[in-house]
Parts: C-alpha cells; structure tokens; sequence
C-alpha cells in the first residue's frame, strides 16, 4: 500500500467491517504511510493531501465509485464476514428495522459482495469469528497483502489494541467523552465505533423462525465457500479448515471434505503498482 494506493474493505453490516477498518488504518501508520479513510456513503477526501485512502463499504458497487475516483487505482481488496446467524442477531439488537428487513439488508449485501469477489480473484477475506483467538495472524497477513512491511511485534500490538477488551474500553471512553446516551446511531466519526458497538457477554441469544433458519444456512453456505477460496489465513484454505472456531455449515463440510487441498496465492498486480 503506497502512494495513491487504496484498501478496499467490504463486509455486511455488524460483520467486523468497523474492526478491520481500524486496523488496517493502524498498519498504514505503523508503515508510515498517510492513510485517509473513508466510509461508503461519506465524502470522499481530497486525494492529494494523502498517501492512501482505506474505504469502508458494506456493499460491492463501492469498487465502481473507486475508478471514478482513480483512474488507474491500486487496490487492496479485503472482505470480512461473520457468521450470518451472529451478523443477524447483532442487526437486530442494534436496528429498529423489522427483522424480515434486517435478514433481507444481510442477504443483499453479502450476495452482492459473493458476485463481486467471482470477479476479483485477488479479493482476499478475513472471518470475524477468527479475532479473538488469531487476531495477531490476521494483522500480519493485512500487512503482508498491504506491502507494510511491519514486524511481528507490530502486529501483535495492533492487534492487542483492537482486541474485544481494549475496543469496549475504547467505546467507553468515546461515551464519555461525546456525552452519549447509548443509542447505536451515536458513533465516532474518524474510528467508527458506535456506542454499545459489542454485545454484553451475557446477552441473550437471538431465537430463530424456520424460515429465517433457512435463510441464514444458505448465507453461511455461501459464506463458508468464500471462506475457502479467499481467506487471508492460508490454512483456512484446507480441510483443516473444521478444526478453526467458525460455525461452518455441515452440509458445506460434507461437500467440501473431497476438495483436493490448495494454497492461496496473491496475485502480483494486486500487491504492487
């Protein structure tokens, strides 16, 4: 990621887009580099007075608005997806939408993202269920896919900052500091976090209809393909991939089980200018 670069960061919503936009702007200051981010829907910045602009979008088309904006840009391209059961019942504690709604806003993003990364094979994906226990090998692999060239111990303090913990205190603070009154729409314009941004351990677990049952298994399905494909950690890449923390769908295992096994490869015109 260098001059005039850009990071292009896709997820649907209450997925981990927020925590891989953080990051990733945490890597470009660790580089050195003037990084100016930028979510879907804002302004976009001057892109003379930076090096490189990080983009948060929860929907595909964002990479059309980007080729307006360059003419022959340098993208990083990296999705992040959550469980669609856990992305569904974060929608509904946080939005005041009807759930049929919500469940359809889940649906259109991630399907618009699956169609985009069929055609940008050097689109990249992060799991937000692998932050808690592989937040340190996800930073790398950014920094990596980033051409940062940080150290393991950069990493891992990038990652330690964002951690579940220090994020909630970080959130306080931002609460008390803007004098928030715990509403989701409450948010810090340059970091994005949102007051009551992560769920109390102890909320209680969203309860499904059949119907949104179906629904949400196909999600995953798609979800868990993307992951094998696309993931930033090559060993998700393999079989193996049942031994990580992630609800992966059983009839996906069962068909991907005879998958011959693959290592991801990053294509060179993706990573450098």
């Amino acid at each position: 990621m260098n001059t005039g670069g850009i990071a292009l960061l896709w997820g649907p919503p209450r997925s981990g887009t927020t925590w891989l936009y953080n990051v990733v702007r945490g890597v470009a200051a660790c580089a050195n580099i003037r990084a100016e981010g930028w979510v879907q829907g804002h302004p976009p910045p001057d892109p003379r007075q930076f090096d490189a602009r990080v983009v948060k979008s929860h929907q595909a088309h964002a990479v059309e608005t980007l080729r307006k904006m360059m003419p022959h840009p340098n993208i990083h391209l990296v999705g992040i997806f959550r469980d669609p059961t856990q992305a569904f019942a974060s929608l509904v504690r946080t939005q005041s939408a009807p759930r049929q709604e919500l469940l359809t806003w889940l649906t259109r993003d991630i399907e618009s993202i699956d169609s985009a990364f069929g055609q940008l094979p050097g689109a990249l994906l992060v799991r937000e269920e692998w932050i808690a226990n592989r937040g340190a090998e996800v930073v790398r692999a950014l920094a990596s896919h980033l051409n940062a060239g940080l150290s393991p111990v950069q990493c891992m303090a990038i990652a330690h900052q964002y951690s579940r913990d220090n994020v909630n205190a970080a959130v306080s603070d931002l609460s008390r500091h803007f004098g928030w009154s715990g509403t989701f729409t409450e948010y810090d314009p340059d970091s994005h976090w949102h007051a009551n941004h992560i769920a109390p351990k102890d909320h209680p677990q969203l309860t499904v209809t059949a119907q949104e049952s179906a629904e949400l298994e196909r999600l995953a399905m798609i979800v868990d393909r993307l992951t094998v494909r696309h993931s930033i950690l090559n060993d998700a890449a393999d079989a193996d991939i049942r031994m990580m923390p992630i609800p992966i769908s059983h009839q996906f295992l069962r068909a991907a089980t005879d998958r011959p096994r693959r290592r991801l490869r990053l294509p060179q015109a993706l990573l450098r200018r």
